[in-house]
């Protein structure tokens, strides 16, 4: 499997700052930085251990959290869609609440999402589709997956906005395409939002949310149990 150096070597990448051999960013923008490579790891291999078909990401920045997944899919012969409106680098900002609603096609992470999929054979694995959540969520759901009402998601990734309303917004959005079974990972929220996104996890879903990875070998990645 590859490693970070290999993602380097592409000449797309560097080591964000402070977070050598651990964290990417695109060469010539600081945002957004991507899952760490314990992260990345832990991630495709729940894909494939829970022989996960159905997935489902908001947001991925510039393709790594997908890259993760869709090693996973792959094996399985499953796919993602991962939803993301390509601002943060343009904003330089982890926190894209106030900004206009707008994506951004010529993003450098759309590129790099694109460059990914094809490099590493992911066609009609990863799917990248350009909007925002909640707003776009019925509708790039739809487009990729049959009968999504009644054949839920089996894996679901979210780190889209910092900020506690819009992480409400992305799991209220998602909780009629998931079951008791589904997967799911939340980034970056330990110690700033945690209490509140277990508080909603437990009383819409009857789950609790368990840090599984916690700094320096990730950004806090938990999961629902």
């Amino acid at each position: 499997m590859i490693t970070y150096d290999d993602l380097i070597l592409t000449g797309r990448y560097s080591f964000a700052e402070g977070e050598q051999n651990k964290a990417l960013c695109l060469k010539n923008n600081k945002l957004p930085i991507s899952i760490k490579f314990k992260e990345f790891n832990y991630i495709m291999d729940a894909v494939i251990g829970g022989k996960c078909t159905r997935g489902y990401e908001i947001a991925t920045g510039f393709g790594i959290s997908s890259l993760a997944a869709g090693f996973g899919f792959k094996k399985t012969g499953g796919k993602l869609v991962t939803l993301d409106c390509y601002v943060e680098e343009k904003f330089g900002s982890h926190n894209c609440k106030t900004l206009e609603r707008v994506v951004n096609i010529n993003a450098e992470g759309y590129k790099s999402i694109e460059f990914l999929i094809k490099k590493y054979e992911l066609e009609n694995i990863v799917i990248p589709k350009l909007g925002w959540s909640p707003e776009d969520v019925d509708r790039v759901l739809a487009e990729e997956f049959d009968d999504i009402q009644n054949n839920k998601l089996d894996y679901v990734f979210i780190d889209g906005e910092h900020n506690i309303e819009s992480i409400e917004k992305d799991i209220l959005s998602i909780v009629k395409y998931i079951n008791k079974n589904t997967i799911m990972f939340f980034h970056d929220m330990f110690p700033f939002f945690i209490d509140e996104v277990d508080a909603l996890i437990n009383k819409v879903l009857n789950r609790r949310i368990k840090i599984v990875i916690l700094p320096p070998d990730g950004f806090s990645l938990a999961t629902a149990e």
